[in-house]
């Protein structure tokens, strides 16, 4: 009793239409299928099933059609301006984003990116100076530098009501670091 086949003609594989059985051997089923460029190929069925065959080769994985691109970048608010399509996945390929920032990134950074733009990213963290004392009111402390800092990691002057200084980075402070003054004298009492 022979067993069915677990692919039939009209089944779709990325690219490949399944059109029709074509030459079996005793431990290998083989299926005639039409790629979307038109080409005829034949493939075993355990490659289509696996995933391990989507297209006659016209659509390497190491080098992705513009749709591809073009659907990305819609999927992430950018848009993709790279002259001509990368050799592969992992090759830097020009993108804008909304706000006009221009930067190289590859596909699969991208797919697996947090933030997109790294120019944005940049500016997100940097704060203004209502940044600083909204964190130290929200703190019970006083912000007292005499400019922002350039960015959340260099140290600034922090001040604590009982009158205590000290350095400290923004991050620090958000993340609840506070006056070390206070805490070396919360210890000793304790």
């Amino acid at each position: 009793m022979s067993r069915l086949p677990l692919v039939r003609a009209g089944d779709r594989f990325g690219a490949l239409t399944v059109i029709g059985e074509s030459s079996n051997t005793e431990r290998h089923r083989k299926w005639k299928c039409r790629c979307d460029c038109g080409e005829l190929t034949e493939v075993y069925q355990h490659h289509l099933l696996r995933g391990e065959v989507r297209s006659c080769g016209c659509r390497r994985e190491s080098k992705y059609q513009q749709e591809q691109y073009y659907e990305l970048a819609e999927r992430y608010g950018i848009t993709w301006i790279g002259k001509e399509l990368p050799t592969n996945t992992h090759s830097p390929t020009l993108w804008r984003c909304e706000h006009g920032h221009q930067f190289l990134r590859s596909y699969n950074s991208l797919l697996s990116a947090r933030n997109i733009c790294p120019e944005c990213y940049r500016l997100s963290r940097v704060k203004q100076e209502e940044d600083y004392h909204n964190l130290a009111y929200s703190r019970g402390f006083r912000w007292l530098g005499d400019k922002v800092p350039p960015n959340t990691l260099t140290p600034t002057l922090w001040g604590c009501g009982a009158g205590h200084k000290w350095q400290a980075r923004y991050n620090a402070i958000q993340r609840g670091t506070g006056c070390p003054e206070c805490y070396r004298l919360s210890r000793r009492k304790g």
